[in-house]
């Protein structure tokens, strides 16, 4: 993780802090896992991320956790370290169109490159350094940089839906008509 602060028009300014660790998996790590990250079992024998390490982290100063793929990141954050449950949460991937700001797609080595960086760390702590760089860049047609356009669409209200216990269908399909009869007629 990279603590940094931002102006209100979404500038960065500096780069607070940085969390990093290993946690050792409960199975081996796959050979192609090794070959993209050089990280191996030995280098995570016996290590955990400390839950209070993390939340002393995610502090009262963090306004908004951005991850580059948020809906992958924000389920497991959550479901490890509750703290991340009371953040609010940007996505550089969703809420940014990278296409319409002339990039090839939206991983973040297409951004990187679109952007004339060269990037094949693969490591969390790098990866969210050349995010950094990413949010950084000016947009010419907002003229603002990515972060101002990403922090502009995060402000936007939201609705998280689970589907406990039931089929994931029929609870959407009986959401969507509850919605549908609640605003029919208006106009």
């Amino acid at each position: 993780m990279v603590k940094f602060d931002y102006t209100p028009d979404g500038r960065i300014v500096c780069v607070r802090d940085t969390f990093s660790a290993f946690n050792e998996p409960s199975a081996p790590i796959p050979a192609e896992v090794t070959s993209i990250t050089g990280i191996t079992d030995e280098m995570v024998a016996g290590h955990k991320i400390d839950e209070a390490a993390v939340n002393a982290f995610v502090d009262e100063s963090v306004v908004v956790v951005i991850a580059h793929n948020s809906g992958f990141d924000r389920k497991f954050f959550e479901r490890y370290w509750p703290v991340f449950e009371q953040k609010a949460w940007g996505c550089s991937m969703s809420e940014i169109d990278c296409r319409k700001h002339g990039f090839a797609g939206s991983q973040l080595g297409y951004l990187l490159n679109g952007a004339g960086f060269f990037h094949q760390a693969h490591r969390a702590v790098d990866d969210c350094h050349a995010l950094l760089e990413v949010l950084g860049l000016e947009l010419p047609a907002i003229r603002a940089p990515a972060l101002a356009l990403l922090l502009e669409n995060a402000r936007k209200p939201t609705l998280r839906v689970w589907a406990e216990q039931t089929a994931f269908e029929l609870a959407l399909r009986r959401l969507k008509s509850r919605h549908r009869t609640q605003f029919s007629g208006s106009g």
